[in-house]
């Protein structure tokens, strides 16, 4: 989210281990025409490309962000992305979720 700062990725990737989601989508805030997030971007003066729905992906950057640079941003969701997705990670958090399942079946009334 826009203001973050750097340490939003470990953050967000402890989370990810902590609570052994099954399955993750992180994506980039997109500014989308119309919103109210991208006419206050837009009066900011902050869009990128104006009026680029071809650049409103959920995985493109296209606004200047506060709290990092653009490349800050992109380098860190990029690596956030690699490390959830890696298949030891993603075999260790769906093992943890299958375990609470289980556990909260086994304690269901």
């Amino acid at each position: 989210m826009d203001g973050h700062t750097p340490s939003v990725f470990d953050a967000v990737y402890d989370f990810a281990a902590r609570t052994n989601l099954y399955d993750i989508q992180v994506t980039l805030q997109t500014p989308f025409p119309g919103t109210g997030l991208y006419r206050r971007l837009e009066a900011e003066g902050r869009l990128t490309h104006p009026g680029r729905w071809d650049r409103c992906t959920l995985f493109d950057l296209n606004y200047k962000p506060i709290g990092m640079t653009s490349a800050e941003l992109v380098d860190g969701f990029r690596g956030l992305v690699s490390r959830l997705y890696t298949p030891e990670f993603v075999k260790q958090r769906r093992e943890g979720y299958h375990r609470e399942l289980r556990s909260a079946k086994k304690h269901a009334v």
